[in-house]
C-alpha cells in the first residue's frame, strides 16, 4: 500500500494481548528512537489499542496513529446488520472497558520489558 519495507517493523516476539503488543512497540519505539507510529489492526479494535497505545507509549512524545484495516468479514459501517456484527462489536465493549480501568499509564522513560 505504498510504505517503504524499511518502515515495517515486525514483532519482537509474540504477543497473548494488546497490552503486551503495546510494551513491545515501546521497545521498538525507545530502540530506534521513533517520532511516530502507525498502527493497522482490525477496526473494531481501533478504540482500545489506541487507548492502550497512548498509555504505553504516550510518555516518549512520540505520535500514535491508530488505523483500521479493511475488514474482510464484516462490514464495519454496518456491523448492526449481521450476526457476526453483533457479536464482535459486543465482545469488543468490555475488552474496552477493561483496558480502561486496568491500563497503567507507563511513565517511565526506560524499557519496562514485559511487566504485567
Amino acid at each position: 500500500q505504498g510504505v517503504p519495507a524499511r518502515s515495517l517493523v515486525s514483532p519482537l516476539r509474540p504477543a497473548s494481548s494488546t497490552y503486551e503488543d503495546a510494551l513491545t512497540i515501546r521497545q521498538v519505539v525507545l530502540r530506534k528512537n521513533l517520532k511516530s507510529i502507525l498502527v493497522v489492526t482490525s477496526p473494531y479494535h481501533c478504540r482500545r489499542a489506541r487507548l492502550i497505545l497512548k498509555r504505553v507509549v504516550g510518555s516518549l512524545g512520540v505520535r500514535v496513529t491508530v488505523t483500521p484495516s479493511v475488514s474482510l468479514y464484516m462490514d464495519m459501517e454496518h456491523w448492526w446488520r449481521s450476526h457476526q456484527g453483533w457479536i464482535t462489536v459486543s465482545g469488543e465493549f468490555p475488552k474496552l472497558l477493561w483496558a480502561w480501568a486496568t491500563v497503567p499509564t507507563v511513565t517511565d522513560v526506560g524499557d519496562p520489558g514485559l511487566r504485567k
